[in-house]
């Protein structure tokens, strides 16, 4: 973690010393001739300093729907999150559906198509995500999947190349389960990972899935 924290920071730097100074590139959604306000100011804020304890850190949980898994030909259907700073702040919790032509996915999100020509363009809901992200460590449950997809979101809108750091809850467990008594146990188990299990485990309530709110809301309980 030291390491991808160590080079998200050196890419943040670089990006202050270059490509921000510069017009942004015309992308569909985003500001025309100018990379807008949060993206600038995300980056400035940098990084929560590593050496706190990790329920220490500033943090904002977040999740997507998205219409599969690939970053690369696969697209975000909604994106929910909400802060976390020693307790989940609800105030700040807010959900976005992205505008799109397409269909795709209805089965596992359960996001109408009507919905969606209706929601947000890519580049408005980037732009409050990293407003609301600014100075702050992501958690998500798998947070690879979320960094991909807004790593290539971001690239695609502002032509920008912005690492993303954070906690992965999955991780964690798959941690703590590996240096329990018994080991591997649960890695046999199908689904023993999954967020829904991972908080029985810890005595913590069920949220309905496939809902980019709850499940940032789930992951951040299960981190405090």
């Amino acid at each position: 973690m030291r390491f991808r924290w160590a080079r998200c920071g050196r890419a943040w730097r670089r990006l202050l010393q270059g490509p921000l100074n510069a017009p942004a590139p015309s992308h569909p959604g985003a500001h025309p001739g100018a990379y807008p306000g949060a993206l600038r100011a995300f980056v400035q804020a940098g990084l929560p300093p590593l050496s706190r304890p990790a329920a220490a850190l500033p943090a904002l949980a977040v999740d997507l729907e998205t219409t599969g898994l690939d970053p690369r030909r696969h697209r975000i259907v909604s994106v929910g999150w909400v802060a976390l700073d020693t307790d989940v702040h609800l105030a700040t919790a807010r959900h976005h559906v992205l505008r799109e032509a397409q269909g795709g996915g209805e089965a596992v999100h359960g996001i109408l198509h009507d919905a969606r020509s209706d929601g947000d363009s890519l580049g408005q809901v980037l732009a409050a995500f990293l407003k609301a992200a600014r100075g702050r460590v992501l958690v998500a449950h798998h947070l690879p999947m979320e960094t991909g997809f807004l790593e290539a979101a971001i690239r695609a809108t502002w032509g920008i190349e912005l690492p993303l750091v954070g906690v992965d809850t999955l991780a964690l467990e798959r941690r703590i389960e590996r240096g329990a008594p018994g080991h591997g146990t649960r890695e046999d188990t199908p689904g023993a990972f999954r967020l829904p299990s991972v908080r029985a485990r810890y005595g913590l309530p069920d949220y309905p899935l496939h809902d980019a709110l709850s499940d940032a809301m789930a992951a951040g309980e299960l981190f405090m």
